[in-house]
C-alpha cells in the first residue's frame, strides 16, 4: 500500500512531528503504509461455492496474502454474490478485510470483479467478439506515481479456438497502456511451452516482452485448477497475472490453504499471487 497526497502524487517519505523520516509506518492492522511493491492476486472463487464459503479460507486468502488488488472470477451470477462463513454477504467479509473498491462485471457467465484496496477510475467492461458471454474488465489506478491499467478475465474454457480469439483481442487491447497488469483465468490446460494453448494464447505476450507469473520459463507451469481435492491429482496452470515489460515481477506463489484443508470436497481453483515492483 502506498500513501499518495491530495493530487495523487505518491509521498516517499513520511516525518514525525519533529522533522525526522520515519523508516516504517503502519495502518491499524500493523500493514505497512509505505511499500515499494504491489501484491496482486487471481483468484476463480466457484461462484462461493461449496469450499469456498469457508471463512477461515478465504480470510486467509485475502487478508493473510495481503493483496493490494485482486481480479476475480466467477464472482456468481448476480452482482450481490453469495454469502460465506456464518452467512456474511461477500461484500462486507472483503470490505472487512480492507477492500473499498469492489466492481462486478456485468458479463452473463458467473461475472469477473475487480477488488482492491487502490482507488480505481474509468472502469469498463468489453465482452469478447467470440462467446459475448465472457469478458474483459478494465480500470485505472496509481502506484508510485505511474498510472497502471489494470485488466481483468475469464477466457472460454475447453475450446483452444476461441481462447486464441479472445488472448489476441487482450493482446490487442493492452498495446496502448504503457503499464498494464492482466489478471485472469486464461482456462489454459497447457503444461509445457510446446503445447497448443501455450502457443495459440500465451506465447504471444512473452514474445512481446511481457511478463508471465505462470506458464513461463522464469516460474515455470504452476497448477491452480484440479477436479481433484489434493495435490495428487492432475493440476493445470488455468490462472495468469501478466504484466508489462515495466513492471517485474518479483515472486510468484500458491494459497494452498484449500489444498490443506483436507476436506475430501473439490478444490478447484486456488489463488495465485505475484510480488511486483513498478518500474
Amino acid at each position: 500500500m502506498a500513501v499518495y497526497n491530495k493530487d495523487g502524487v505518491e509521498i516517499s517519505t513520511v516525518y514525525n512531528k519533529d522533522g525526522n523520516a520515519l523508516a516504517n509506518v503502519y495502518d491499524k492492522n500493523g500493514n505497512p503504509l509505505l511499500s515499494d511493491l504491489l501484491t496482486v492476486m487471481t483468484y476463480n472463487v466457484q461462484r462461493w461455492e461449496s469450499i469456498n464459503r469457508n471463512i477461515a479460507i478465504q480470510t486467509e486468502a485475502f487478508s493473510g496474502r495481503k493483496a493490494d488488488i485482486v481480479g476475480i472470477q466467477e464472482w456468481g451470477y448476480n452482482t450481490t454474490g453469495a454469502n460465506i462463513g456464518d452467512n456474511v454477504p461477500v461484500r462486507t467479509f472483503l470490505a472487512n478485510c480492507g477492500y473499498t473498491e469492489i466492481e462486478v462485471g456485468e458479463a452473463v457467465y458467473n461475472k469477473n470483479a475487480l477488488v482492491s484496496k487502490l482507488a480505481l477510475s474509468n472502469i469498463s467492461e468489453t465482452t469478447f467478439s467470440t462467446q459475448s458471454s465472457y469478458s474483459y474488465q478494465k480500470c485505472y489506478f496509481t502506484f508510485k506515481g505511474k498510472q497502471i491499467a489494470w485488466y481483468n478475465t475469464h477466457l472460454y474454457p475447453e475450446n483452444v479456438t476461441y481462447q486464441s480469439a479472445q488472448g489476441t483481442q487482450l493482446f490487442n487491447a493492452v498495446a496502448n497502456d504503457e503499464y498494464f497488469i492482466i489478471t485472469g483465468d486464461f482456462n489454459s490446460g497447457c503444461l509445457s511451452m510446446s503445447d497448443t494453448a501455450y502457443i495459440n494464447v500465451l506465447k504471444q505476450y512473452a514474445d512481446e516482452g511481457y511478463n508471465l507469473a505462470n506458464c513461463s520459463a522464469d516460474y515455470g507451469f504452476m497448477g491452480t485448477w484440479t477436479d481433484g481435492t489434493d495435490l495428487t491429482g492432475t493440476w493445470y496452470p488455468c490462472d495468469n497475472i501478466i504484466t508489462s515489460g515495466n513492471i517485474d515481477i518479483i515472486s510468484v506463489q500458491r494459497d494452498l490453504t484449500k489444498v490443506e484443508a483436507e476436506t475430501g470436497l473439490s478444490i478447484d481453483h486456488v489463488p495465485l499471487i505475484a510480488l511486483l515492483d513498478v518500474k
